[in-house]
């Protein structure tokens, strides 16, 4: 008896793992998490990140965040000379939204996938110079 209620016990947490494990692809895809994998996949242009990040976006990147290379200065959000970013964590800041600056309908998605990789290749290559 014990050990046909430890065998439907160990059942019945394996389809509860699996149906979590399928709920947490379902919210992945969801957040992006493929837009980010297609968006690094991309040959990145580092002028042309540099440019997306002094004066192309709205609001400028340069607005917010101060970063050495570009010359850029601030106090409203986050250092990136000091948090170094990945490109994966600026491209997932960017498309998800991760703070309410971030979060506005038209400044993520003014972005193309090839803005993204080029802005997030810069922002990594010269953060912390």
């Amino acid at each position: 008896m014990r050990q046909a209620f430890a065998t439907r016990l160990v059942r019945s947490v394996t389809v509860a793992l699996l149906a979590l494990a399928g709920l947490f692809a379902l919210l992945a895809n969801a957040t992006g998490a493929g837009r980010v994998d297609e968006v690094l996949g991309l040959d990145a242009d580092h002028e042309r990140g540099e440019a997306l990040y002094m004066e192309v976006t709205n609001p400028t990147c340069a607005s917010c965040h101060s970063l050495s290379h570009a010359g850029a200065e601030s106090i409203i959000a986050s250092d990136l000379d000091e948090t170094q970013p990945s490109a994966r964590v600026t491209v997932q800041s960017l498309i998800g939204g991760t703070t309410p600056e971030h979060d506005r309908e038209g400044y993520r998605h003014d972005l193309s996938n090839q803005d993204l990789a080029d802005l997030a290749r810069y922002i990594e290559a010269v953060a912390g110079e």
